[in-house]
């Protein structure tokens, strides 16, 4: 091989690898509203989507960081990575792309859930986001979601409705990615940013 062919193929070989398949950030808030047992509550949550666009779309490589705030003022964070979603592409009359992640539980009698899924919409255009570039992924989703819990040992019969807006975070998906975070160090450092707005992490127990 000519020495030029050599260092065309090692260019080539360098770019390849250095084009760090990323992650999708979304900075997302939701309103939620329960009504049960004789009241009804209004709630608020906010935090970060966390999304690996080129997961298997039957099951996302996705992780929510929620933050909720008590009517005490205690502020406190979860990190759910086991979610489940599956994302579906759809097309308008125009041509236009939509994503729809979703997911749906089954009921579960021993938790008491009877009903719950959330769905998480946006229209598709071109970003940037990585080194593989152009790729299509909604700026914007909006977000519902219901439960509807029921365990009569505890009387407690609740449902509660959620709605909201993820917005994709170009600036600081772009700086994860050319910083070659993998996705669990992305997930990290968000959370460490909730811990510095003033939120305690809850880790939710293990299933037996």
């Amino acid at each position: 091989m000519k020495l030029h062919q050599y260092l065309g193929t090692a260019v080539l070989i360098l770019s390849l690898t250095s084009a760090h398949a990323g992650q999708a950030i979304f900075k997302y808030t939701e309103h939620l509203n329960s009504i049960g047992n004789g009241s009804t509550a209004k709630d608020a949550s906010k935090g970060f989507l966390v999304l690996d666009p080129d997961s298997p779309r039957t099951n996302l490589h996705m992780t929510l960081i929620t933050g909720l705030t008590l009517t005490n003022g205690q502020k406190f964070f979860v990190v759910d990575s086991t979610l489940g979603y599956s994302l579906v592409r759809v097309f308008g009359s125009k041509g236009d792309a939509h994503t729809i992640i979703a997911r749906g539980v089954a009921p579960d009698l021993q938790l008491g859930v009877v009903s719950a899924s959330n769905y998480y919409i946006g229209r598709e255009l071109p970003v940037t986001i990585d080194g593989k570039g152009k790729r299509n992924l909604p700026l914007k989703l909006t977000i519902a979601g219901h439960t509807i819990t029921s365990s009569p040992s505890v009387g407690l019969t609740l449902m509660t409705t959620t709605t909201g807006t993820a917005v994709l975070d170009l600036n600081g998906s772009r700086a994860s990615n050319a910083a070659n975070e993998s996705f669990d160090d992305t997930v990290t450092k968000l959370a460490a940013k909730m811990v510095a707005l003033g939120y305690t992490r809850f880790t939710v127990p293990a299933s037996q």
